[in-house]
C-alpha cells in the first residue's frame, strides 16, 4: 500500500514538474504579446533557470520511480556525483541571474522588477527544496502546497535533508561503488 502511495506521489511530481517546464516559458511568451509587457532578458533568464532546476527534478523523480520499480538505474554514488555537478551549476546560474537582474534594472519597469524578484525568490526556494532541505508539503487533499509549514521549518531549523541532498552527501562521503 505504501509503495503504491509513493509511486503515485513520484508520478505526480514527475508529471507536474514536466508540465511546468513546458508551461512556464510558454506563459512567459504568451504574456509578452501584450503591449504593456515586453521581452526582458533578466525575466526570461529566471524562467529558463526555473525550467532547468525543474528538469533536474524531473530526471530525479524518473530515476527514483525506476529504482522503486526495480529497473536498472545508475548507482547512488553516480547520481550523487551528477547532482553535485548540477548543484554547482545552479549556484553559478543563480549568481548570473542576480547579475542580470541588477544589470537590466535600469531599463526594467517597476511591475516587471517586482515580478522578477518574486520569480527569483521562487527559483531560490526550488533550489533549496531540491538541493538542501525539503520544503514542499501538500495539504491533506493533495491539491495544494502548504505555505506556512515550509516557512516554519526554515525559521525553526527543523528541516530534513532533501533526497537529492542525501545522494550528494553519499557521493561526498564514499569512494566510487
Amino acid at each position: 500500500m505504501k509503495s503504491k502511495k509513493v509511486k503515485n506521489e513520484l508520478n505526480s511530481l514527475f508529471s507536474g514538474e514536466l508540465f511546468c517546464i513546458i508551461m512556464f516559458p510558454a506563459i512567459y511568451f504568451m504574456r509578452d504579446n501584450s503591449s504593456i509587457l515586453k521581452f526582458n532578458v533578466a525575466t526570461f533568464s529566471i524562467v529558463i533557470g526555473l525550467s532547468i532546476i525543474l528538469l533536474e527534478g524531473v530526471f530525479y523523480w524518473k530515476y527514483t520511480l525506476k529504482k522503486i520499480n526495480r529497473k536498472k538505474v545508475m548507482n547512488k554514488w553516480k547520481v550523487g556525483r551528477l547532482y553535485n555537478i548540477f548543484k554547482m551549476f545552479n549556484l553559478f546560474m543563480l549568481v548570473l541571474i542576480a547579475i542580470l537582474i541588477i544589470f537590466f534594472s535600469s531599463v526594467t519597469e517597476r511591475y516587471e522588477m517586482l515580478f522578477q524578484v518574486l520569480l527569483y525568490v521562487f527559483l531560490i526556494l526550488e533550489y533549496i527544496n531540491y538541493f538542501h532541505v525539503r520544503l514542499s508539503f501538500y495539504t491533506r487533499s493533495k491539491i495544494f502546497l502548504q505555505i506556512i509549514k515550509p516557512i516554519k521549518i526554515l525559521f525553526n531549523r527543523t528541516e530534513k535533508p532533501s533526497k537529492i541532498a542525501n545522494d550528494i552527501k553519499y557521493f561526498k562521503q564514499n569512494k566510487e561503488d
